[in-house]
């Protein structure tokens, strides 16, 4: 199913729903109806998440500055302060700290592809 590829690749239900042409209605409908389904779009969540991480991963251990390297061991480190009070991880605010990380670098979080820097034009090539 399209939205579920999305919503693995994006990490966001409205962003996904979005662009695989359904509403956010139908998405819950399935959830609801269809226990296949609600499996499978908690596993493309975990998916995305698991992309995150080893992209802040990547980045703790190849990253070209030391400063960036420890900023994102640091943020791997407080991967445990995003659990909730029932002890399991809050998956959005896990996510939301690794995105944000990751576009503070200027990397696009969906395709997770560096983003052009400013001055550079989509029709120029990549350098």
């Amino acid at each position: 199913m399209q939205f579920l590829a999305e919503l693995e690749a994006c990490g966001d239900l409205g962003h996904a729903a979005d662009k695989a042409g359904c509403s956010l209605e139908q998405v819950r409908a399935w959830r609801r109806t269809d226990p296949k389904f609600e499996r499978d779009y908690v596993l493309a969540l975990a998916s995305h998440l698991r992309l995150l991480k080893r992209r802040v991963q990547d980045i703790a251990e190849n990253h070209h500055s030391a400063e960036v390297q420890d900023a994102a061991r640091e943020l791997l480190a407080t991967e445990h302060q995003h659990a909730g009070p029932d002890g399991r991880l809050n998956a959005r605010a896990w996510r939301d700290s690794l995105a944000a990380f990751i576009g503070s670098l200027s990397v696009d979080t969906a395709g997770l592809e560096p983003t052009p820097p400013p001055h550079q034009f989509e029709s120029e090539p990549d350098t």
